[in-house]
This record gives structure tokens, sequence and C-alpha cells, in this order.
């Protein structure tokens, strides 16, 4: 019932600008209703969302939205370019947590540099080792970015004034549009701030990135644009440049292309030119959904000579079956780009060691992942929570929602089957009618335009 004429009539206020915004602090949206922001590490512009309600007088009361955690922590900033997370207020009553890796434990994440080793490695195996093309499927939201950077990182800091590579010089393309829009916005964004009491503050990047490059605030930025939106960028004799529409790569070279699962984008039409040749590496950087043809390309390694004889990779989006037989390329994963806090950082953000403790103890409510997910995540935030009983009021109450739950009063803390009060079988009844008749007056006033015409 609505179209595109709708959406220009909406007023977007955008909180953060406020010349008086600050992470984590309460901003007043009428009497009896705030709402905070808090860093929540996953990608750029995520937070974890708090509202509380209640006036001054009477008992005040507050829900947390934890969003996507991400995985860095003060102490590691494995995910170079944001900074650390936030953790929920001591007086937050009730929080919505997501359970993606709440059965998961990762091996200890490798920090910046640490993550620039593994990619290097990788590199000089694939470029100068095998003489074959590096392709790096990746998502096009904040992996793309921070692979971008890690590329130029490695070229400009790593090799720079080196003998080793400088009769090789290496091109990074990078294929998708899509990517390209939202680096434009990171560019922008990430190292953008404003004064608060006599200090520039940039709130989204990590504060380490400056002295990782040993450059100021201004520098940084003009080096984020370089990056991100001029193109090609020289380093030194290597370049980083966008992959124009039919353009082909000059190998051998490095490859950034979406989509992450390889299930659709740019990246299939390079996957169908590379996989067939052991001189060329497909390396996976994150996250791959079951059934996925990035999962499936990564499962090969299992399977036996006899049974790859009888399996195929669907390229759907291209019609295109390719016997596993056929796959000679290396398929390899490399670690330290999860954009997902795993179980112990999902446990770690509700209950942070050496925290503040809750005013009272919070209900949480764990959604966002499969059943094994959450049950394995209730179990652990119930035993750390035994550590903070003394110094908190109150027990733990971990929920995980069914389908038959409706609504949850967050006053008695109980599950009603019933509708809420001010939202009846009637209303709903009217609310259709209205809507009905909203949608027949619209079109009826694009028609008189259109005859007006």
């Amino acid at each position: 019932i609505y179209d595109q004429s709708h959406v220009e009539q909406i007023h977007f206020v955008y909180l953060d600008d406020r010349p008086n915004f600050q992470w984590n602090r309460f901003i007043v949206l009428d009497t009896d209703i705030f709402v905070s922001l808090l860093r929540n590490n996953h990608v750029l512009g995520s937070v974890s969302y708090n509202v509380s309600w209640g006036k001054q007088t009477e008992k005040k009361q507050s829900v947390l939205f934890s969003g996507d955690v991400g995985n860095s922590t003060e102490t590691n900033s494995a995910p170079s370019l944001l900074r650390h997370m936030q953790h929920p207020h001591k007086n937050t009553g009730f929080i919505v947590t997501e359970s993606t890796y709440g059965n998961r434990n990762r091996p200890k994440d490798p920090n910046f540099q640490e993550r620039i080793t593994l990619l290097e490695k990788e590199v000089i195996d694939c470029i100068f080792n095998k003489k074959g093309t590096l392709l790096i499927p990746a998502f096009s939201f904040h992996r793309t970015q921070e692979l971008l950077f890690d590329l130029y990182y490695l070229l400009k800091y790593r090799w720079a004034g080196s003998n080793k590579f400088q009769g090789q010089p290496i091109t990074v393309y990078h294929d998708s549009p899509l990517a390209n829009k939202i680096s434009g916005i990171y560019a922008k964004e990430l190292a953008s701030g404003k004064l608060i009491g006599k200090k520039f503050k940039t709130p989204n990047l990590n504060k380490e990135m400056g002295d990782i490059l040993e450059v100021n605030d201004n520098q940084l930025q003009e080096i984020f644009k370089d990056i991100y939106t001029h193109r090609p960028l020289n380093i030194g004799g290597h370049q980083i440049q966008s992959l124009s529409p039919g353009e082909t790569p000059t190998k051998p070279c490095i490859i950034l292309s979406s989509s992450g699962m390889c299930d659709n984008g740019p990246v299939i039409n390079h996957l169908l030119d590379l996989l067939n040749s052991p001189t060329n590496t497909v390396l996976m950087t994150g996250y791959l959904g079951k059934g996925s043809i990035g999962a499936q390309l990564m499962e090969l390694s299992s399977l036996s000579e006899v049974e790859k004889d009888h399996t195929n990779i669907k390229f759907t989006e291209k019609h295109i079956k390719m016997p596993a037989n056929e796959i000679f390329a290396d398929i390899k994963m490399i670690s330290g780009y999860s954009g997902h806090a795993d179980q112990s950082g999902l446990v770690n953000y509700i209950f942070p060691e050496g925290g503040e403790p809750y005013t009272s103890m919070p209900t949480i409510f764990i959604n966002h992942g499969n059943y094994e997910a959450k049950i394995s995540l209730k179990t652990e935030l119930e035993n750390r929570s035994h550590d903070f009983e003394m110094i908190s009021h109150g027990e733990l109450n971990v929920i995980i929602p069914e389908i038959e739950n409706e609504w949850f009063d967050l006053s008695s803390g109980k599950w009603s089957q019933n509708q809420p009060k001010n939202l009846t079988d009637k209303d709903s009844e009217y609310e259709k009618i209205i809507q009905n008749l909203t949608y027949q007056v619209s079109n009826l006033s694009e028609e008189v335009q259109r005859l007006s015409r």
C-alpha cells in the first residue's frame, strides 16, 4: 500500500549526528521513554539498542536488543577497522541476544599482525610459488572493506621497499558493484569524528589504527579515501583497482569478489574460470551456510576419488554443474575474519570478566540461532551467572521463546496467550479495512493524476 513517494516523506534522524550524542548515553525521546546505542562491533553502523521506559516516580525498566554481536574486544582487535564492543548497562532488565555461534568456540583468533601474516602466506604460495590467481570470495558489506585494507597494508607496509617481489608486481582486482557503493560510505564514516570537549574523537574507528599505520587522524582519513574510493591505487608498483565489466584480469593476480558464500554475484564467473587449474587458490574468509557453493567446495577435500566421480557442484544461477573430479584448484579457509562472537564471546558480552555487576539479574531471551546453539548458550550463561549471583540481586532467567508463545508481559514477567489489551480482534479487523481503503485511495489518486496529465 506504500510506494517510493511515501518513503521520501520520511524524515530520518541520525542519532549519532546530534551534537551531544555519546555511546551508551540515554537520549530522551519523550517524558518517559529513552534510548541508548552501544557499539557491538559487527559491521560499521551496527549497534545494540537499549530502550528504557517508566516515569521518574515509578520503577524504570529497560530492554536491550543485542543485534549481531561482533568479535573484537579491548584486548584483541582482530577485525581491525572497528572499535571494540560495549557491554549492556548494569541496570538492564531484559536482554534479547543472538546465538549464531552459541554452541561453538573458535580457536583463539589471531591479532591484526598475525592475521596479516596468515594472508601473506596464502598470497606468496599462490601468486609467487604457483604463479596462479588467488580468488577471495567476500561479503560486500564489511568483509570486503576489511580485506581491501589488509591487502593495502600487506602491499605497502610489509612489502614496501622489499627486493623480494620487485620483479613481479601484484594487481588486486576488486569485483563487486555493491561493495563499491558500501566502500564509499566506509571512506566517509570510518575516520569521521567530532570534537568532544577539546578532543577530536572518531566514534567508530579502532583507536589503535593510527598507531598501526603511524599516521595522524587527517592522514588516516586520506588513506581510507585512497583505499575505498580511488581506483586504481598504485602502491610501489603494485595496484588495487576495480574490475570493469567484460575486463579480463591479468594473471597472476588477486581477485576479491562477492558473494562470500559463492552462491551468486560476479564470483561465480571467476570460480568457473579458475577452479579447473591447480595453480589457482580459492580462499574462504568466513561463514559458509550449509549447502552453499562455498560449503560444497570446502567439503571436497574430505571426499575420496570415487566419491568425487559421483559429485557435482551446482551453479544454480548459471544452470551449470561442474564435476568434482574436474576441480583442481586449492580450496582453503583463513581465520581471523569472523564478524560474529563465538560462544565465549557471547557469554562475555553479557557477563564480562571483571565487569560491573547488574543491579539485578536480567531476564535473557535467546534469539536468532538454531535450537542446539540456543540450548548450549543458555547453559553457559547460567553457569557464568553463578559468579555474579553474590553481587547481583536475584537469579538469572534465560528464556528460549517457543512457537506457541505469543506475548511476554514485561511488567509481570510472564507469557500471555492473549493479545495486549490495546489490540483486539475487532481492532485488527478495522486495521485491515483501513489499510485496504488507503490502498484504494492511493490507486485512485494516481489514476486521477494520470488522467489530468
